[in-house]
């Protein structure tokens, strides 16, 4: 029984003078959602076309459904290629083909007869919101459009992982929320192994069940999500990141935040709630249960799959043993963002 999907064995690569990894080592579990993160030169890149065999470490083993994929000759490489996934930044869609051409392309290159190409290419339409535009030209899609072509074609020869290189870093805000949906879908509903390559905390937030943090082509943290985002950070570069996403917050809160618990502070964090039908109320809750005090510093609204989604800012006052607890079952991700003066 494979136990780890994909395991990353002191893997290390120079290109000259230059490390790109050093010695590198993770395991990704079947049907997990790995985020991978890093500023520019960090080693993501390299390390995608490792996982992928575009590349060969210099040393170290990387293993793909146990099979040690930087041993394998080119013709068996290629059988497990077929086996991965990509999503790319700027779509990589042929113009001169048609949508569903387009997700047909990695079946006619593995020699799987047109019908059932088409039938393949139909269903995943269909899977990615896209019914009815098999024939149109890329050149007719919106970007958001696009990035769902760009991962049905990456899902047309049944992959076991889906590696997606920064695949919503070229989508604004909404298309991006939209992308990241539907990938937990397909997570869910598939159980797909699904590794994102990015430079953005916020789409670890929102998707990510666990965070891989790279710096100088070694990983330097290695953590659940949410551990991270509840204080956990144990590297000055993930904490770095954490507070890219926190300098959103306005000005005058950002000048009283401080990172640790003091005396008198009150935590400050960020939630995100459901709005629809089912949608409990979580602030009402809190005060009423548990006696605590949530002021709201900055709210906004995100589309869900289904429904609207809250997200806020709140300070909280009081003291209560079971208000976190309670709080992280009404939001998984909850985020401390830091800790301000309780009367502020």
């Amino acid at each position: 029984m494979v136990t780890s999907l994909l395991r990353v064995e002191h893997a290390c690569r120079r290109f000259g003078g230059q490390t790109a990894l050093d010695d590198v080592s993770f395991q990704v579990r079947p049907g997990e959602i790995l985020g991978i993160i890093g500023r520019s030169g960090a080693g993501k890149t390299t390390l995608l076309r490792c996982l992928n065999g575009l590349e060969r470490p210099d040393s170290g083993r990387i293993l793909i459904e146990d099979r040690d994929i930087t041993t394998l000759p080119e013709r068996e490489l290629v059988q497990v290629r077929r086996r991965i996934g990509l999503v790319f930044q700027h779509f990589n869609l042929l113009n001169s083909r048609t949508v569903a051409a387009n997700i047909e392309l990695p079946l006619q290159i593995a020699g799987v007869p047109r019908d059932k190409r088409r039938a393949r290419a139909d269903e995943l339409l269909e899977l990615v919101g896209l019914t009815g535009h098999a024939d149109k030209r890329p050149g007719q899609l919106s970007g958001g459009q696009k990035q769902r072509v760009g991962i049905a074609r990456a899902l047309a020869a049944h992959p076991a992982l889906l590696l997606c290189d920064e695949a919503t870093s070229a989508l604004d805000p909404e298309t991006t929320l939209s992308i990241l949906d539907l990938l937990r879908d397909i997570n869910r509903r598939l159980g797909l192994t699904i590794i994102l390559i990015t430079h953005e905390m916020d789409v670890i937030r929102r998707i990510a069940q666990r965070i891989l943090v790279m710096d100088h082509g070694r990983v330097v943290e290695d953590a659940e999500t949410a551990q991270v985002l509840r204080g956990g950070a144990q590297h000055d570069v993930t904490r770095a990141f954490l507070h890219g996403e926190s300098a959103r917050l306005p000005d005058a809160l950002l000048a009283r935040l401080r990172p640790d618990p003091f005396a008198g502070g009150a935590p400050v964090v960020r939630l995100t709630l459901d709005t629809g039908a089912t949608g409990t109320p979580v602030l009402s809750i809190l005060a009423r249960r548990h006696g605590i005090d949530a002021t709201i510093l900055q709210a906004g609204m995100a589309e869900g799959r289904t429904h609207m989604q809250a997200e806020c800012v709140v300070r909280l006052s009081g003291h209560d043993d079971g208000a976190m607890g309670f709080l992280l079952q009404a939001s998984p991700s909850m985020e401390v963002l830091g800790y301000v003066p309780a009367d502020s």
